[in-house]
């Protein structure tokens, strides 16, 4: 049952009543961990198993940040681990919202530009260690797969989960970005904070870009609208430029007469941040080639003739972690519904304590479900019941409140 966003707003009202409100955000998730070992060719994963290489496809699809996520992606691979595959494709086609929220551009709301730059980039720094670091030092991958990314639609974090992968490619109608705006985080605090909060993000996004093996330069032109970066072409190889010197502008300075458009922005066509398509991420070597089709891509994998397509679970897990996540933020609108009934005032002291304890077993069962689902939830739905859209601090929120009924609890039994 979907409570009335009126009710939504007096439970917040409540929990501020009963000082539930006003702790800080949790601090930012710290950058990538260290590089992969250097994948294997192609050719060398396939004559590990002889002439039949086997293929496990998961597709990453829907929205990223709840349906897909580090929970998610991590029960995924464990089915995929099963099947001890040679090549692991992973494919990218996902919406620009994150965690529930349902934009159609990085500039559309401040909100989302601080949460893909929060969490959006926490757990696309947590899925590529998934990906990479975990499959390479568990010994359960008797096998180590050859990681393939496949993309068609990688706009805002997932953006920066795909640049972990070394061996990426693209459908003809592919865009890769929406990650730019970097230099408009947290306008308004301190200059020397903000700079020190934007190069921890910065930072973190390049750690993938190496992990990757993808030039700093174009790292740079995706994440921050100030960066100009252009290109000239030398016998096909590209020279990179931070200004304007080079023949063809991938990016400008973002400023005004150069702005884009809000059509532009909304369909990921502007020049202000580096948006990648199939064409340019193959001229700039991001790209190790275009495929329609999974024949296609198999085929520029060279195996298309002769591999095995393993039964994969993946996408069915997704979706069924998907519904637990609608799931639980429908139980919490509920449990603070029946919290506004709960009254424990102008009563006996024992009548006191049997109310109190009611509203802490529902604010308990309401921080079971954040510490399950944190990473996946709609924060405009924990900032309705709790004032809190980050998980951490309504986590935090719903202790204080705890521990203080229940010393109130403790008073009343004297």
């Amino acid at each position: 049952m979907t409570m009335p966003k009126k009710n939504w707003t007096n439970a917040a009202a409540l929990l501020l009543s009963l000082g539930l409100l006003g702790v800080t955000p949790a601090a930012l998730a710290q950058p990538a961990e260290k590089e992969e070992k250097k994948a294997e060719p192609a050719d060398k994963a396939a004559e590990a198993v002889g002439d039949t290489p086997t293929v496990y496809f998961m597709p990453l699809t829907g929205e990223f940040g709840r349906r897909i996520s580090p929970a998610s992606l991590e029960e995924a691979l464990k089915d995929a681990r099963k099947a001890q595959p040679d090549y692991l494709i992973v494919s990218f086609d996902l919406t620009w919202a994150f965690g529930g929220m349902s934009v159609q551009s990085p500039l559309q709301a401040g909100q989302q530009l601080m949460v893909t730059w929060n969490s959006g980039l926490a757990a696309a720094s947590e899925m590529s260690t998934l990906l990479t670091d975990k499959i390479r030092d568990d010994k359960a991958w008797a096998k180590k797969p050859k990681l393939i990314g496949w993309i068609k639609t990688a706009m805002g974090p997932s953006a920066i989960l795909a640049l972990g992968f070394k061996d990426l490619y693209y459908t003809p109608d592919a865009r890769h970005g929406g990650i730019g705006y970097l230099d408009f985080l947290l306008r308004g605090v301190d200059e020397t904070v903000r700079q020190k909060q934007i190069s921890l993000r910065e930072g973190a996004v390049r750690g993938l870009g190496n992990k990757g093996g993808y030039n700093e330069m174009i790292i740079q032109a995706m994440t921050k609208t100030s960066y100009v970066l252009s290109v000239t072409y030398e016998g096909g190889e590209p020279k990179l430029f931070p200004d304007a010197t080079g023949e063809e502008m991938l990016t400008d300075d973002g400023l005004e007469g150069n702005r884009d458009t809000l059509e532009e922005l909304a369909r990921g066509r502007g020049n202000d941040t580096l948006t990648l398509t199939a064409d340019t991420a193959m001229k700039l070597k991001m790209a190790k080639g275009i495929a329609a089709t999974s024949d296609d891509l198999l085929d520029q994998l060279g195996i298309v003739r002769n591999f095995k397509k393993l039964d994969s679970r993946a996408d069915t897990i997704f979706k069924n972690w998907e519904t637990r996540v609608q799931r639980a933020e429908q139980d919490m609108e509920e449990f603070m519904r029946q919290l506004q009934g709960v009254r424990a005032e102008n009563d006996t002291p024992d009548a006191r304590v049997a109310a109190r304890g009611r509203q802490i077993g529902l604010l308990e069962r309401c921080r079971r479900l954040i510490e399950q689902y944190s990473k996946s939830l709609n924060p405009e739905v924990l900032g309705d019941l709790f004032g809190a859209g980050d998980p951490e601090q309504a986590l935090t929120q719903l202790g204080v409140q705890i521990e203080r009924l229940k010393q109130q609890n403790m008073y009343d039994r004297r």
